[in-house]
């Protein structure tokens, strides 16, 4: 496993033992948060699983990352295209007042920047998943890759989805 993914499943990790820590599930919904944030991280951590059915289990996983990955940028780009759609008309319904009543209406102002930041974000979003998914492809394929495979193309898309979750999560 290259050491960019290792540090992603480092980070993913952490993030899943939070989320665990954090739950207030009881019975049924707490073994599906476990496995839903514990995957074979936790169960490996807790020796649950040999080596062997780690390496099986963790390759799968990255297949799911993998389709994951491919079903949020669908729907992260139809929900771009809404917005996008939202703004065409914003944007109309703007430069409608200002030319025929003379008017800038901050009101629609204000939602046409809220939808240009969303756009933004769903834009960056759909970055990071793509730099997610070529590290994935990369772990699928075992770095056969000559470019994919390189360090320098995994670091830089590790930084990339890094910087932008950052970013996301600094404005949360």
């Amino acid at each position: 496993m290259a050491h960019c993914r290792k540090a992603f499943r480092l980070g993913k990790f952490l993030k899943d033992v939070d989320s665990l820590r954090k739950s207030r599930a009881t019975g049924y919904l707490y073994l599906l948060e476990a496995l839903a944030y514990g995957g074979e991280g936790v169960l490996a951590k807790a020796g649950v699983l040999s080596a062997e059915q780690e390496k099986q289990l963790a390759y799968l996983s990255v297949w799911w990352e993998f389709i994951g990955y491919t079903g949020s940028i669908s729907l992260s780009l139809i929900k771009l295209r809404e917005l996008s759609y939202k703004e065409a008309i914003l944007h109309a319904s703007f430069e409608q007042k200002r030319v025929q009543q003379g008017v800038l209406d901050m009101s629609l102002n204000r939602q046409l920047a809220s939808v240009r930041a969303l756009k933004a974000l769903r834009t960056a979003a759909i970055v990071q998943d793509i730099a997610d998914a070529a590290i994935a492809i990369n772990d699928i394929l075992g770095g056969d890759l000559p470019m994919l495979g390189h360090p320098v193309t995994l670091a830089l898309a590790g930084l990339l989805s890094g910087s932008i979750s950052a970013h996301k999560n600094w404005n949360a």
